[in-house]
């Protein structure tokens, strides 16, 4: 079965976009080609623990990060799966 991936766009800070270019930049000097939107969904599947555990703190999270954060759109292309789950922790 062929997996399925959808575009996604999210508000990043500009430092997480920085530091998205320079993992892809790294890799490529190690012969490794990575795409921005693999990096990315690899670092949402790496958090989904933390997102579980966190959950009971959702609502005071998302007023820090509002807060905090000028974000910057950008857009990605992800699995399907890996976005429908983030979707559930978004809310």
């Amino acid at each position: 079965m062929q997996q399925e991936y959808k575009k996604v766009s999210y508000g990043l800070p500009e430092k997480t976009i920085l530091e998205i270019d320079i993992i892809q930049l790294m890799k490529s000097g190690v012969n490794i080609q990575v795409s921005k939107s693999q990096i990315v969904e690899n670092a949402l599947i790496y958090s989904f623990d933390i997102f579980e555990d966190e959950l009971q703190y959702a609502d005071e999270i998302k007023k820090i990060v509002t807060d905090l954060i000028e974000p910057i759109i950008q857009t990605y292309t992800i699995s399907v799966d890996v976005a429908n789950k983030l979707e559930y922790y978004a809310y």
